[in-house]
Formats: C-alpha cells, structure tokens, sequence
C-alpha cells in the first residue's frame, strides 16, 4: 500500500504509474477535486477513471497534517471536513508541490530571487545584467522541458549574440501525463477566474459525444475552449488518451491570433477527437 499525498499534476501521474503497475494506492488531495489547477470537471473525471479502472482509493478535501510510523506500519493523519482521519500504510510519496532550486549564493552575484524563482525580465535577463536564467529556476506555472528548452534558447542568444528577443508564451501547454492525459492551452475557467476575465464564452464536447471514442472502453474525457465576448480564442482544456496531440492545433491558434471561426473552418477529420475540437468550437454559447 502507498499513500500519495497531493492531487495534481506530479500526484496524479506517479499514483496512476503506481497503479498501473498492479500497487494498491491511495491518492489525497487537500482540495474538493483532484488537479485543483484544472477545471472541476478534468478532477472529477479523474478521480472516477482512477476508482473504477485501477481500483485507486481517493481522498479528496483531505488535509495531510502529520505523518508518523510505529512498528507495523507508516500512518498519516488527515484533516476533512467531519474532523481528523488516520490511514495506514507502507510507504509515503509526498508530492505536494515544487519550487524553484535558489540556493547557489546568487546574491553574492547581485541576482534577486524569491521563494517563486529567479526574477528576469523579458528577455530572461536577470537583475545582474550579465548574467541570464532559464528554466524551472526562474518558475513558471508551465514549467515544462518544451518550455525550459524554449527559454534556454532565448536566452543563450540575447547573451552570446546579443539578441533581443523576447519571451512569448502563448500557446504553450500543460499536460498531465496519465492515461488520460489532460492537456490545458492558454487560459482554463480557474485562470479566468482568478484574473476576474468577464464575458466568457465556453463550448465543450464530452468523449461520448464523439462516434470513434467508443474504441477507448471507459467514457472519459472531453474538449473544452474558451473565448472573450468577440470571439477571440482565450484557452481551452483537453482531457484523452492523447490529449497533448489534440490541443496541438489550438495551441497553434492561439499562438498565431486565430478567431474561434477559423479554427471551425479548419477541415478536420470526420471521427474522433479531430471532429471534437470542431464539434467543441461550434457549441460555443
């Protein structure tokens, strides 16, 4: 038995390899719903594939608040809304979050920093004008190794060639890496609201909406896009077996300033995913 504790991202893809592997699991999560940076509706569909295909045991509005060990066995000590719980286990992978590595005397360098990373402007230049950072050391809530790559890029060039370019980050992805797998491009319903976007406009197709998804076996996952009052594309979230590959045309778009009407017009393929990022852009409302 092996307790994760914390819902996310990094929590959802080592419970799910876990359980995959055969290793009973019990994922908690301190939030109402699993992957509390998503929208409700990927946590929900998360937690029902990890119940009812891998036999996962899920604890969600669960607050780890101690964990101890006696002779038989580890024990952590939860908070839920009905008082404190104890559960039982072998072992403990605490995945509660990650934050950027500043311990290197960078202050010795007159580089500022904070607990988030190291502060850079634009062109990943740092408070010390000759010196640069990229990567999971500056922070990010993207942090990827497409987008550690990119900024390694932009960087090593405005600093051996002097360059001055600057960083973009429209249409880069988020993606956890289940099965699966749920891929957020630009702006979901619980970045909108926390930078109080008005007017937002949804469409979303569930997995069982689409006729070819009926090869998957298990009814779960869907296309969601969002847009401003004009029509302008903000963001959406894909949840799939290939979730990565199908938010790839509407990262595209939302790089390349492309309208909701356009991406629609976009032929695609009569089954499958391809029909439902159509399908999703057409029941905008």
């Amino acid at each position: 038995m092996v307790t994760v504790i914390g819902g996310g991202s990094t929590g959802c893809e080592v419970a799910s390899y876990l359980a995959e592997l055969g290793v009973k699991v019990i994922l908690m999560e301190a939030a109402e719903h699993l992957l509390p940076r998503e929208d409700k509706e990927a946590g929900i569909l998360m937690e029902q594939y990890f119940v009812k295909r891998l036999g996962m045991k899920v604890l969600a509005g669960a607050q780890a608040i101690k964990i101890d060990q006696d002779e038989r066995s580890k024990r952590v000590i939860f908070a839920t809304a009905t008082g404190e719980k104890t559960v039982r286990t072998e072992m403990i992978v605490l995945a509660n979050g990650a934050v950027p590595v500043t311990g290197y005397g960078l202050e010795n360098a007159k580089v500022k920093y904070a607990r988030a990373g190291i502060r850079v402007d634009r062109g990943l230049q740092t408070s010390s004008k000759h010196i640069w950072a990229a990567g999971d050391a500056i922070g990010g809530g993207e942090s990827s190794y497409e987008k550690a790559g990119y900024e390694g890029t932009i960087a090593a060039g405005n600093a051996v060639r002097h360059a001055k370019n600057l960083i973009n980050y429209s249409g880069f992805m988020r993606v956890t890496n289940t099965y699966p797998q749920v891929a957020k491009v630009g702006l979901n319903e619980v970045d909108c609201a926390a930078a109080k976007v008005r007017g937002v406009r949804k469409g979303m197709v569930m997995l069982g909406d689409v006729a070819a998804s009926r090869i998957h076996g298990f009814n779960v996952g869907f296309v969601k896009i969002l847009t401003d009052k004009q029509g302008k594309l903000l963001g959406a979230t894909v949840m799939a077996p290939e979730a990565s590959l199908i938010a790839q045309e509407i990262a595209l778009a939302l790089r390349y300033g492309m309208t909701v009407v356009e991406l629609a017009a976009t032929p695609h393929s009569g089954f499958g995913w391809g029909e439902a990022v159509q399908e999703a852009v057409r029941r905008i409302k």
